[in-house]
């Protein structure tokens, strides 16, 4: 029997999800998940948050430009993803460091975990 609605008690996360990365060899692999619950209005002042952090001052030494415009993002986007996610199922714990090095080794879980959480949000449902 299906619970019934009761409006203005959110819940504190959605339901676990275990989100499937392709893996930079071609392999597939897994993220057990548990995103913090976010209601629209909250998930889209939330992203705007990203939009106002996201920018990077060009470094001090020209040489490494790249790559440290590259890293700093990548900090601030882990910075800003953790404020998304309670818990997750990897060995290492849950950090700003350990996503940085989950996005940096695998580019494309950072996209996964923001479309994930989006979907979330938006529409109020996670898939496998």
């Amino acid at each position: 029997m299906a619970n019934k609605i009761k409006l203005g008690t959110p819940p504190k996360t959605f339901k676990p999800v275990t989100l499937k990365v392709d893996m930079p060899d071609g392999s597939e692999g897994e993220i057990p998940l548990t995103f913090k619950y976010r209601t629209q209005d909250d998930y889209w002042s939330y992203r705007d948050e990203f939009f106002k952090i996201i920018g990077v001052e060009k470094p001090a030494d020209d040489n490494n430009r790249l790559p440290a415009i590259a890293k700093e993002a990548r900090q601030r986007a882990a910075q800003h993803i953790l404020g998304a996610i309670d818990a997750w199922g990897l060995d290492e714990a849950l950090t700003a460091d350990s996503l940085c090095q989950l996005f940096n080794e695998i580019p494309l879980a950072a996209s996964a975990i923001g479309e994930a959480y989006q979907l979330a949000c938006i529409q109020g449902r996670l898939g496998n």
